[in-house]
């Protein structure tokens, strides 16, 4: 029984020295100050001017460019709604931007937002063959 508990005990410590090690890394402080100075910047007006399609799926001019590491992701989404708000598209070019802005939502926890959002992209059931 002693030799369980001291088993135990020295795995816990160094468990804890490892997650100690981990945490204070240069790594792992170099990773947060990155993730503190993302730049969101982008230019507006340019990407209103963008067709539908550039701005939906041009990965180098489109609002994908704002996500491409992951970063950004609330501003994608605001511009997305901002896009299709304030030109004219398609309703199958609506229903994805619709779509696109509601995953973005959903990634950064805007749940509510994010299912109202995907469920205004949902065909008639008489229109959905997938059900």
């Amino acid at each position: 029984m002693q030799s369980t508990t001291s088993s135990f005990t020295m795995r816990t410590l160094l468990f804890t020295g490892f997650l100690s090690i981990t945490v204070a890394s240069p790594l792992s402080l170099a990773k947060d100050i990155d993730t503190e100075n993302k730049s969101c910047s982008y230019s507006e007006t340019e990407m209103l001017e963008l067709s539908p399609r550039e701005f939906d799926q041009n990965f180098e001019k489109g609002w994908p460019v704002l996500v491409e590491n992951g970063d950004c992701l609330d501003v994608a989404a605001d511009l997305i709604h901002t896009y299709y708000t304030e030109n004219e598209v398609s309703s199958g070019a609506l229903k994805t931007l619709i779509w696109h802005e509601g995953q973005l939502r959903a990634e950064v926890g805007q749940y509510q937002q994010a299912i109202s959002l995907m469920e205004q992209t949902k065909k008639p059931p008489q229109r959905d063959i997938a059900g």
